[in-house]
């Protein structure tokens, strides 16, 4: 095991502190962050970020079977998910620690009894082979410093056809905006380093990176807005409602709003 650097020990020590913090437990059920493993894994198995990254899957054609690598998962709550669905799972996540990294990927495993693969370290400690179907993460790109040749990396693990899907990447509508996202998350006290970038950005470097079909995605689809978030209601009020609330993002996008990118 690697020891923990700065980011990775600054993280952990958010998270710590988070947990012990009254006032921040809405944040912690939020972040699936609970101490608990099978509750974070119970509250994101039930979440619209779960079923979003499942829809993606689905819509790219990719089935359960198909071979899924999961880049930089943290304590692997996609992976389990995505393993419990039936695909063959490989996670990869570069910290090491048992709060927030790898180590918590093992804890996953070991209280759900899912196969799933744990590798500790980035995508330039696999194997350079076209081995997987699909790459997702969750809020991972805007840590990826520099971006196009981790993005090269994933595309060479894929086979010819496979997808790259992003989701949950926090984005700004303008570059003068990064302070104000920066700003405004909770765990940049704790010595965490957070960016954030516009949706341009992050498709030039997926072109660059040599994908195509590169599309930037509204987060929530009326499907899981729906069936997830608001299951109840009449279906016409619902829609007003989706559709209320994709105008108000589309019209103010604070900074931080995030998106979804899937590419081929």
């Amino acid at each position: 095991m690697k020891p923990l650097e700065d980011q990775d020990l600054a993280y952990a020590r958010a998270v710590l502190e988070a947990r012990r913090d009254p006032s921040m437990r809405a944040l912690v059920e939020q972040a699936f962050l609970h101490e608990d493993p099978g509750a974070a894994l119970t509250a994101f198995a039930a979440s619209e970020h779960a079923a979003r990254a499942k829809r993606l899957l689905r819509a790219a054609g990719v089935r359960p079977g198909a071979r899924v690598l999961e880049l930089g998962g943290g304590r692997g709550l996609m992976s389990a998910i995505l393993s419990r669905e039936g695909f063959d799972v490989a996670l990869c996540e570069p910290n090491p620690s048992a709060v927030c990294g790898a180590g918590a990927a093992r804890e996953v495993q070991a209280t759900t009894g899912l196969a799933f693969q744990v590798t500790e370290g980035g995508i330039g400690s696999l194997p350079r082979t076209p081995t997987f179907d699909a790459v997702v993460c969750r809020a991972v790109l805007h840590h990826v410093d520099p971006l196009v040749p981790a993005l090269q990396a994933v595309r060479e693990r894929l086979v010819p056809g496979g997808w790259f899907v992003a989701v949950d990447e926090p984005t700004i509508r303008r570059s003068s905006h990064e302070q104000r996202a920066i700003g405004s998350h909770p765990f940049v006290p704790y010595g965490v380093h957070e960016r954030a970038f516009t949706p341009g950005y992050y498709c030039r470097a997926l072109r660059e990176a040599g994908f195509a079909r590169v599309r930037v995605r509204f987060p929530v689809a009326y499907a899981d807005y729906r069936l997830v978030i608001h299951p109840e209601g009449p279906a016409g009020l619902m829609r007003l409602r989706y559709c209320a609330y994709r105008l108000r993002d589309q019209l103010l996008h604070p900074p931080g709003t995030v998106r979804t990118f899937v590419a081929r």
